[in-house]
């Protein structure tokens, strides 16, 4: 896995290389935006570890560029600012993992390791999802997917306990927080459970998780 980290504070972000390079992970460092984009242009990146507070463009507007041209790159944001607002701000952008600072490379890396066993090569019996394809495969059983559905179904699985918000999943699919946006989104998602029980999960395969917002409840591999 290839992680970026984009982080001004000079010792903060070599300790975080360091220890993230040493736990076998291919990682390079970015002290501002401008850095993070020449790095971009010159390699693919599969996640981005964010501050928030940087110098020049922040970290919720670097969220917010990255994840219309990089839907699938994984953002964990880190942030002194704690309060329930600056969390929601920071979903919202487009982070998908929020850790208070001063944040430990250990805290770090549990964090990191945990997104990578959603990225597990496929195994007998699992059901694949292949987001360059648009397609959930079991056996000879091949289910195709809208581009917003696989959007969705990415999105849950890279989320802490394969669960998120309406309105993180509104942002996924570039809807309003409206009773029509709603709407929408609630239709994408009876489809996209009636695709995965067709690729062999148990209905539901996504649950309503009253207050919170949607969960994955059924397994799936994404295939690199």
């Amino acid at each position: 896995m290839k992680i970026l980290i984009v982080e001004d504070h000079q010792a903060l972000r070599e300790v975080m290389v360091e220890h993230l390079a040493s736990q076998g992970y291919r990682v390079a460092g970015a002290a501002h935006a401008d850095e993070m984009d020449t790095l971009l242009l010159q390699d693919k990146f599969d996640l981005l570890v964010l501050d928030l507070q940087l110098p020049g463009e922040n970290g919720i507007s670097i969220a917010q560029r990255l994840k219309r041209s990089q839907p699938g790159l994984y953002i964990i944001m880190m942030t002194a600012r704690t309060s329930e607002a600056d969390q929601v701000k920071g979903y919202m952008s487009g982070a998908d993992v929020y850790l208070p600072k001063p944040t430990t490379p250990e805290l770090l890396a549990a964090a990191i390791q945990s997104f990578s066993r959603r990225w597990m090569q496929p195994s007998a019996g699992s059901i694949h999802f292949d987001p360059l394809r648009l397609v959930l495969l079991h056996g000879d059983v091949q289910v195709e997917l809208t581009k917003q559905e696989a959007l969705i179904l990415k999105a849950l699985l890279e989320a802490p306990g394969q669960m998120l918000a309406h309105t993180r999943l509104l942002d996924v699919v570039n809807k309003n927080f409206s009773a029509q946006g709603k709407s929408n989104l609630e239709v994408h998602m009876t489809r996209l459970r009636k695709k995965l029980s067709e690729a062999g999960a148990a209905f539901p395969a996504i649950k309503v998780v009253r207050n919170k917002g949607y969960q994955l409840v059924c397994e799936a591999i994404v295939m690199a």
